[in-house]
């Protein structure tokens, strides 16, 4: 969702053709909070990407979930779909979707609960999860659960003894920060199905023994090529455990740590068209994650552009490191400004006939700049706007280009400050929410009056050019995602153009 609509793939309707699609909006847990009816606008907002991006006509889509694979918030009304009735899987299910969206933290989400056969649980070949992007190699995976009333009913009784030791009130569901609330992590519910043979205790054993799988990455790349995990059953003997499962500690670029291997399922022991499979990532060219290199995408995965409100202590069990809060960010502009989004976005405002709000939602760090003085500024703190400042390594699509513009079609200002009007996405940088106001209205306070001295547009639309590497991954999106960000700005810092939030 933080990469929409360009995280998904590019005409997948037309290739795949007459299907069942259900869309999954991930990682909804850094989007922040501050209005009613937002899951049902974050929705939309899917929809209508799907249809636009990928051509997939909204007849054909059966269900709509937004979750976080990291924190498992919307998981179970996912799963309680795959198992209900009107699904009625009686074909495989493939997981589908572009690199670096959190494909494989899904599937391992299912591995783990009621959709995969209980027996099998215990001998699966786990999926992991990367930072980098294209890391699949083969196809993973795992035999669904044939549903009846009975599996039903026990999976009823859990959630029902879940809701009792753990009540579902408002007050729970939210994490506050910087005047934002966020979703807050589920636990995930399952009927605990599972066969309990000395296979399965080893390999509870073995779940407890490493970090929670949801950490580990599944696939590799290196030098170009992507290559599927591969199960050493001579090594898994020695180390650990018994019975075929066994801890591998090898590391290769982009792995955080441990992996848990286990014994391949013969396929012949299950129904051919029960079986859900995690698939490569698709590497698409416009988004700029996929010219960055390892070592560029390690320096953009620990980037903090709110210094302390960035990073927040997750509950629930979720690593604080792992969690990283969109905390928006606004500022006043007039024409001859520019945003900088570290090295990989830029948006300059050309015309405006007043002053213009923009509001960020990024991780990179943010500058202004004057047009005229750009290149020299990204000479002079070249280090300091983050990766892609220097020429390093290939990534997926090669090496990152120069920024390069785009003009965006002109819209006209508001009448006030409430919403912003639209959202320019720069992949891979994120977006910036916009919102202008007209000075001929006389609603304009001081602040406003001041920056619309050196306002000016013919028109009285608001031109903006938008930059990103090799001009890719550029896009406009209304209505936005989030807003209403732009009004809880709070109060503009002294002798700043940025605003110091509203911390109620």
């Amino acid at each position: 969702m933080l990469n929409l609509p360009h995280s998904l793939i590019p005409d997948l309707g037309q290739e795949l053709g007459k299907r069942r699609y259900i869309l999954v909006g991930n990682k909804v847990d850094e989007l922040p909070i501050n209005e009613k009816n937002y899951l049902e606008r974050w929705k939309q907002a899917l929809i209508h990407a799907a249809h636009e991006r990928s051509h997939i006509e909204e007849s054909s889509i059966v269900y709509v979930s937004l979750t976080s694979a990291l924190t498992g918030y919307g998981i179970n009304q996912l799963i309680d779909f795959l198992l209900s009735r009107k699904f009625n899987c009686a074909a495989p299910i493939y997981i589908l979707g572009s690199t670096n969206v959190g494909k494989s933290s899904i599937f391992n989400r299912l591995l783990l609960s009621d959709v995969c056969k209980s027996e099998a649980r215990e001998t699966i070949h786990r999926a992991t999860i990367s930072d980098w992007p294209g890391t699949t190699a083969g196809l993973l995976k795992f035999p669904l659960v044939l549903m009846n009333s009975a599996k039903r009913g026990l999976r009823e009784e859990a959630k029902f003894n879940a809701r009792h030791l753990t009540p579902n009130t408002k007050e729970n569901e939210y994490v506050a920060s910087c005047g934002f609330r966020y979703l807050k992590a589920q636990p995930i519910v399952t009927s605990d199905q599972r066969s309990y043979t000395p296979l399965a205790d080893a390999a509870e054993k073995a779940q407890s023994a490493v970090p929670n799988l949801l950490n580990m990455p599944t696939y590799t790349r290196s030098c170009g090529v992507t290559e599927a995990s591969e199960v050493d059953l001579t090594r898994l003997q020695q180390i650990y455990l018994p019975k075929g499962i066994q801890i591998d500690t090898g590391s290769w670029a982009g792995d955080r740590g441990y992996r848990l291997l286990t014994t391949f399922l013969d396929p012949r022991h299950f129904n051919d068209r029960a079986w859900c499979f995690d698939t490569p990532g698709f590497i698409c060219p416009d988004q700029t994650l996929n010219y960055l290199s390892n070592k560029d995408l390690q320096a953009f995965s620990e980037l903090n552009s709110n210094s302390a409100h960035s990073k927040r202590k997750a509950k629930n069990g979720v690593d604080s490191s792992q969690r990283i809060l969109i905390v928006p960010r606004t500022f006043i502009m007039r024409p001859g400004l520019g945003l900088l989004l570290g090295n990989l976005g830029r948006l300059d405002l050309i015309q405006a006939p007043g002053p213009v709000y923009f509001t960020t939602f990024s991780t990179l760090p943010v500058h202004i700049v004057e047009q005229t003085e750009f290149e020299q500024y990204v000479t002079e703190h070249a280090a300091s706007l983050g990766p892609g400042h220097e020429i390093s390594d290939e990534g997926p699509c090669g090496q990152l280009p120069p920024l390069k513009s785009r003009v965006l079609d002109p819209f006209y200002p508001q009448i006030s400050t409430e919403t912003s009007s639209v959202d320019v996405v720069l992949s891979g940088a994120g977006w910036i929410s916009v919102v202008g106001i007209s000075t001929q209205n006389g609603s304009t306070s001081d602040e406003e009056e001041l920056e619309a001295i050196e306002s000016h547009s013919s028109s009285g639309q608001i031109h903006l050019c938008a930059w990103t590497p090799g001009g890719l991954g550029i896009s406009v999106r209304k209505p936005p995602l989030v807003p209403n960000a732009v009004h809880r700005r709070g109060k503009r810092l002294l002798f700043m153009r940025e605003f110091g939030g509203d911390a109620r």
